[in-house]
């Protein structure tokens, strides 16, 4: 990887549905570079909604403006969601030294 990140650590969200007891949900990755920060779940493949659901559920509950990344196994282009979410394919990520800062030009999906 050619992004040198300061520290990395695993993230916890808790949420609370209303009526409901609260749960935590766990972000594989929380990244900090300076002053920006990196949150990624990580998935083998995402081959049904109901996965891709799973995946982002913990990054929607997350209420900043920090880039919010979700890297996959599948080969896919890089995109956003309309959530502000991206997507990527973990070589892409591994193999761009800019695909961080390549993540606010990602098209929209």
């Amino acid at each position: 990887m050619h992004v040198a990140i300061v520290s990395v650590d695993v993230g916890k969200v808790i949420v609370r549905p209303q009526g409901e007891p609260r749960q935590t949900l766990e972000v594989d990755f929380v990244a900090n570079k300076g002053g920006q920060r990196y949150y990624v779940q990580s998935a083998y493949q995402m081959l049904s909604d109901e996965k891709i659901i799973q995946e982002k559920r913990s990054l929607l509950h997350i209420n900043d403006s920090f880039k919010k990344i979700l890297l996959t196994m599948d080969h896919q282009n890089v995109r956003h969601d309309e959530n502000g979410i991206v997507t990527m394919g973990l070589m892409h990520f591994l193999s761009d030294k800019n695909s961080l800062e390549a993540l606010s030009c990602a098209e929209k999906s």
